[in-house]
């Protein structure tokens, strides 16, 4: 189950795409709602650990995934 009305200009949330939201669904960060490819999770301290922490081939994809 998905939260569909989420402001996409809201601070509190983390927009990345469909592999780097793979990788922090493995790291066991819950996905608050999926909009296409985009999928959005919840700005935490911990989540901020794990984007800076990610391996140099999925933060690859931060760019090339960007429209």
């Amino acid at each position: 189950m998905f939260i569909s009305n989420l402001n996409k200009n809201d601070s509190r949330f983390y927009y990345c795409n469909k592999y780097i939201g793979k990788y922090l669904e493995r790291k066991g960060f819950p996905i608050l709602s999926r909009q296409d490819d985009l999928l959005i999770f919840s700005k935490t301290k911990e989540l901020q650990k794990a984007i800076t922490s990610m391996p140099f081939y999925i933060k690859m994809f931060e760019k090339v995934g960007e429209k």
